[in-house]
This record gives structure tokens, C-alpha cells and sequence, in this order.
């Protein structure tokens, strides 16, 4: 890829000019504590897979290693949805849905999507508990 940063605009990705003003940009809102050979590591991976951390796609976490803050990179959620769409393969499943106990409180959540297997549609859920990241 080129000097470039991808951005969604409606349904069509729009490549943006990495120009110096917006690498300072992206240094100082989205890589703040990023070292030098981190910001770079950053924007290559922005580039090569084409997620924007100005459309929320990627982001740069800094977190404690050892004693010191290093830098991660996470895709986000519109990342995930972005690169599953490019594969062709994948289509949003209905509204997520909730399971409480008797005094409201969130017990269950399942979310679904949609993968095309040998030409047709298969609904898929995932169940997660939250009891289980407490």
C-alpha cells in the first residue's frame, strides 16, 4: 500500500494521504505514550490491512509490561466488521439478545451473524456470560 489511510464514507472505503499533519494527528490523539519504532509498527499495520484509527477500526493501547507501558494493537469491533465484508462471506445476524435474573440484572448475551457455507446461509449465535468476566 501506499502513503494512505483507509476511512469508510457510506459503504465504499476512501483512502486518505498519510500527510505529515496527519501522522501528527494520529501521534497525538490515538498512539499518545507510543515510542517512535511503535508509531511506525502502527501505521504500517493501518496500512496493510487498510483499518482507520480515525473511523475507530484500530486502535493503539498502552498497556503496563513489565513494569513499563508498551504499546498493543486492537482491532475494534467496525475492524472486525470491515474485514469480515471485504471477505464477501459474511452478513449481520438479527439483534443481539439478553437473558437477566429475576431482579434485572444482565445474566447472558448472544450475538449472531450470518456465514455462507457451500453456497448457503447458516445463522450463527455466541453466547457469552457475564459471570464469566467478572
Amino acid at each position: 500500500m501506499s502513503n494512505e489511510l483507509a476511512r469508510i464514507e457510506g459503504s465504499s472505503v476512501v483512502r486518505d494521504e498519510w500527510t505529515e499533519e496527519r501522522v501528527a494527528l494520529v501521534k497525538r490523539t490515538f498512539c499518545k505514550g507510543a515510542s517512535a519504532d511503535e508509531f511506525s509498527l502502527f501505521v504500517e499495520v493501518c496500512k496493510r490491512t487498510g483499518l482507520s484509527p480515525l473511523a475507530r477500526q484500530i486502535h493503539a493501547i498502552m498497556r503496563k509490561a513489565g513494569g513499563q507501558e508498551q504499546m498493543t494493537i486492537q482491532v475494534g469491533i467496525d475492524g472486525f466488521r470491515l474485514l469480515a465484508d471485504r471477505t464477501g462471506r459474511y452478513v449481520p445476524g438479527r439483534e443481539a439478545s439478553f437473558t437477566y435474573d429475576d431482579k434485572g440484572n444482565l445474566l447472558t448475551a448472544t450475538a449472531y451473524v450470518k456465514k455462507l457455507v457451500a453456497g448457503e446461509w447458516h445463522e450463527i449465535g455466541a453466547t457469552v456470560r457475564l459471570n464469566e468476566f467478572k
